[in-house]
């Protein structure tokens, strides 16, 4: 297969940082959620798993704003967290009930 390099030279310059960055602040909370759930249902040996819930959604939240804060710091376009993905508000149930 043959790679014409202006062409992908071409493209590569057409992707500004910004779009990079906003991309990865889109799929942030949803890969975040879906990473602490797996973590939480794999995590053995505590018999409140209610209390564990609890950890986890904050694990999450403090995660997710720490990213978000640091992609903010390259481009001021990334929006705030001001919702959760359904996994961590699965969690959250688990941990209100």
């Amino acid at each position: 297969m043959m790679v014409d390099v202006d062409v992908v030279r071409a493209w590569r310059e057409s992707q500004s940082d910004d779009a990079l960055v906003l991309g990865l602040a889109s799929a942030l909370q949803d890969v975040l959620g879906e990473a602490t759930v797996k973590a939480f249902l794999r995590t053995t040996g505590f018999d409140n798993r209610r209390r564990l819930a609890r950890v986890f959604v904050a694990t999450y939240y403090v995660c997710a704003c720490a990213v978000r804060d640091r992609l903010q710091k390259v481009c001021s376009r990334v929006p705030p967290i001001n919702s959760l993905p359904a996994s961590i508000e699965r969690l959250k149930q688990i941990a209100e009930k």
